[in-house]
């Protein structure tokens, strides 16, 4: 414990080292190298889940499709060294192997439920002095998960996809207790060292444990995702870049302690903040993304870890063609402008009235033709016209 504020408090301070001088010097790095895990009367493990975000590029699948997938991730766990009492002592894999199935009712928004498996010997542990567990067993989980894409412009270049899910998983964990002088079970001659007696060679006493109880038990995490993505063309012939702001479950436990607990203390709490980057595309019918991420911890969290990286391959199989797949037919205005007035029709000639004969009956009753001339009547000032 000592060894480990002189990391980081005052006692590694340069006034405090220049009064040391060089044998006091020498004697505080031989105490460093010589570690300084703490003696406690238990110690608790477990095999937990890794924090990660959703395996995902960010655009979801056609409607009508059936969607499956299978994900490789590998990350780093640092093994943090100089625990204190009641320090986080967990087992976290560094690998995991994921699964996915998935259904598209309308085109951008998956509905479905994901798998994950993790060995025990993809696991590291969290810090000096993290017991191990005997039987070597995995953890795994399953829960629904849902996915949908929101596009930002008409060509579908600019999206935003939004993903979570909640699973459950079986998480193995094991009980250790002192073994010799100390021990609080009357176990006062150290066990010998076998799978289920460890010897901790970074103690001052090289403290014995002895294996208690190896069980499991299950908890349930949550994961939360942004991924903001870029189609090069918009038909995905190139394929699109995508980011990832994410939040995964983390766990914690009581690793080192003096109290006796009835179960594995291991707890869970919210976020993990996860970033990332990625490329996705999709040749149909298969699709595959890789992507690079880190969740953001430090030597402070109960885990720390550094960057990963993850690949997924998958392919669709159509089910039906669902109309949202198709854009709604453009409303094209064949007249862009407003049709020029039809031109008057021609006057048709006035058609000459047919010509029509007049007669008229002379005095004598005699009929004479009319030919346009005029003629004087028996009467004084009317003229007839022939």
């Amino acid at each position: 414990m000592l060894a480990r504020q002189s990391l980081k408090g005052p006692i590694m301070s340069p006034s405090i080292l220049e009064r040391l001088g060089w044998v006091g010097r020498l004697a505080l790095a031989t105490f460093v190298l010589m570690g300084c895990n703490p003696t406690t009367t238990y110690r608790y493990t477990a095999l937990t889940p890794s924090a990660r975000p959703i395996p995902w590029d960010g655009r979801a699948a056609l409607g009508g499709k059936l969607r499956i997938e299978g994900t490789l991730s590998k990350g780093t766990v640092y093994q943090k060294p100089f625990p204190q009492i009641h320090d986080t002592a967990l087992n976290v894999p560094e690998m995991n192997a994921e699964g996915s199935i998935s259904i598209a009712p309308i085109r951008g928004f998956e509905i479905g439920i994901r798998g994950s498996y993790a060995a025990y010997s993809w696991s590291q542990p969290s810090t000096d002095g993290t017991e191990p567990l005997p039987s070597h067993p995995a953890v795994w989980g399953v829960g629904p998960e849902v996915k949908g894409t929101i596009n930002i412009d008409k060509r579908r270049r600019f999206a935003i996809g939004i993903a979570g899910n909640v699973m459950r998983y079986q998480v193995p964990y094991a009980e250790w207790s002192l073994s010799g002088p100390g021990a609080s079970n009357g176990d006062l001659t150290p066990c010998t060292p076998s799978p289920t007696c460890t010897v901790d060679p970074q103690t001052f006493d090289n403290a014995h444990y002895r294996l208690f109880a190896e069980k499991s038990e299950s908890h349930i995490t949550a994961s939360l995702g942004v991924y903001p993505s870029f189609d090069f063309t918009g038909t995905g012939e190139y394929g699109h870049i995508f980011g990832v702001l994410a939040g995964h479950t983390g766990f914690e436990n009581d690793g080192f302690t003096n109290t006796v607990s009835n179960g594995s203390t291991v707890k869970g709490f919210l976020f993990i903040p996860i970033v990332g980057l990625g490329y996705g595309i999709d040749v149909a019918p298969v699709h595959g993304s890789v992507m690079l991420y880190e969740p953001i911890t430090n030597f402070d969290s109960p885990v720390y870890y550094g960057p990963a990286i993850m690949g997924t391959i998958g392919f669709d199989i159509p089910l039906w063609d669902s109309l949202t797949n198709h854009d709604p037919p453009s409303k094209k205005n064949e007249h862009p402008y407003p049709p020029p007035p039809a031109p008057a029709s021609a006057a048709a000639p006035s058609e000459k009235p047919p010509a029509t004969n007049t007669y008229i009956i002379g005095p004598d009753g005699s009929a004479a033709e009319d030919d346009g001339s005029e003629q004087q009547t028996d009467q004084p000032g009317v003229y007839t016209t022939h």
